[in-house]
């Protein structure tokens, strides 16, 4: 990914959901929703804040009802025994 980012590459967050499938249509609806601040090459110009607002809305939005977690979530259960 970073060869083909025109800036600097980090992970902001991660959302665990079921399956591929599931993933294509949640990034689809995210890669409407930042149409406007789109660049070439598949990049948005959008503060990462942004972006996981918009993949949360767009989650939601569409698979309301559907076993998902956000992956630092995940970890802090998993690091405090299975307890939240």
């Amino acid at each position: 990914m970073q060869r083909a980012s025109p800036a600097p590459v980090a992970i902001s967050s991660v959302l665990w959901v079921p399956d591929r499938g599931i993933a294509t249509t949640i990034a689809k609806a995210v890669q409407c929703d930042l149409a406007p601040h789109a660049k070439t090459g598949g990049w948005f110009d959008v503060e990462p804040e942004t972006a996981t607002a918009a993949l949360e809305i767009a989650s939601v939005r569409i698979y309301a009802g559907e076993a998902m977690a956000w992956h630092d979530q995940l970890m802090a259960q998993w690091t405090n025994g299975g307890r939240t």
